[in-house]
């Protein structure tokens, strides 16, 4: 364990982890003489969105790497040596090469980056807010610690979080260019309880992922790429694809593209009413780039209690 931690610091959040847990991740400690672990435990949960902003906020260094729980980096101490020599002034994150599943389902690469290699902050926003997927660009990815803590996602995203942040970034750096090593494999196990596991969508999740797309479809809008119309058939398209797999999704995608518009809908169906009320009583943590894109009407419906 120690071996593979070597010279870095580990900050490890364990986000509403019962006493068992935490005994368990001291003891291994203890066991393998891991010293360099910082553990940051709190009760109770309060999703990925708090703890990973927990994490950075504790960082000390002017780089740091995403690893989710499941997870382990292969081969890091190349990908290391690889981007130590990587100019940096115009880069905007470095990135392993590949997300490999593996778990109950035989070792695949999920996700191969590389065709993000050498492209520039707008063309990555352009095309997450188009496709709705990021490939899992945080996982594995070297970011500056400076240029994400002014962006971190709202407490509202106790999912999609990733998103928001990438979204935010290149926004702020439509010029950099991201780097995608050569070596590296980022391992993800896959399991019963994962996020993306169908059985773990709920309502609530599919909101923020639609929320977060309206995070990426302003800052498209407010650079000219993209206008309100055709934003809105994004959404729209994206509901009917998760429609498709989730069995919901359209109407929570259709709820939120109405508030864009001068004439909101007035909503029937139990998932449009449930997201309604949803951002209702969130409404204090939303992200600012939704509410600068809702219509009057849209505002109107969102403050009404």
């Amino acid at each position: 364990m120690n071996d593979k931690i070597g010279e870095f610091e580990v900050l490890l959040v364990a986000d509403g982890s019962d006493e068992q847990v935490l005994n368990k991740i001291k003891e291994c400690q203890t066991k393998y003489q891991v010293k360099n672990i910082n553990l940051i435990a709190y009760y109770p949960n309060r999703g990925v969105s708090y703890a990973k902003s927990l994490g950075i906020k504790k960082v000390q260094t002017s780089y740091f790497m995403f690893c989710d729980d499941d997870d382990y980096i292969e081969n890091f101490s190349a990908f290391y040596e690889e981007v130590k020599r990587v100019v940096l002034n115009n880069t905007l994150f470095l990135t392993i090469p590949e997300i490999v599943a593996f778990g109950k389902i035989s070792e695949k690469v999920q996700y191969d980056r590389r065709l993000f290699h050498n492209k520039t902050g707008y063309e990555l926003l352009d095309y997450i807010v188009r496709t709705g997927e990021i490939h899992a660009l945080c996982a594995g990815t070297c970011f500056r610690t400076a240029d994400v803590l002014p962006l971190l996602p709202e407490p509202f995203f106790r999912v999609s979080e990733d998103f928001v942040l990438l979204a935010r970034l290149c926004a702020r750096y439509p010029e950099r260019r991201i780097y995608v090593a050569n070596s590296g494999r980022y391992m993800r196990r896959i399991h019963s309880q994962s996020l993306s596991n169908p059985s773990q969508i709920t309502p609530e999740k599919m909101l923020m992922h639609i929320v977060s797309l309206t995070v990426g479809g302003y800052y498209l809008e407010k650079m000219g790429r993209i206008d309100r119309a055709e934003f809105i058939r994004i959404l729209l398209n994206r509901g009917k694809l998760l429609q498709g797999i989730y069995g919901f999704g359209l109407q929570t995608a259709a709820l939120v593209g109405g508030l864009l518009l001068d004439r909101p809908p007035d909503p029937k169906a139990a998932e449009a009413v449930h997201a309604l009320n949803y951002l209702r009583a969130h409404r204090d943590v939303l992200p600012p780039e939704l509410m600068a894109m809702l219509s009057d009407a849209g505002k109107s419906m969102l403050m009404a209690s």
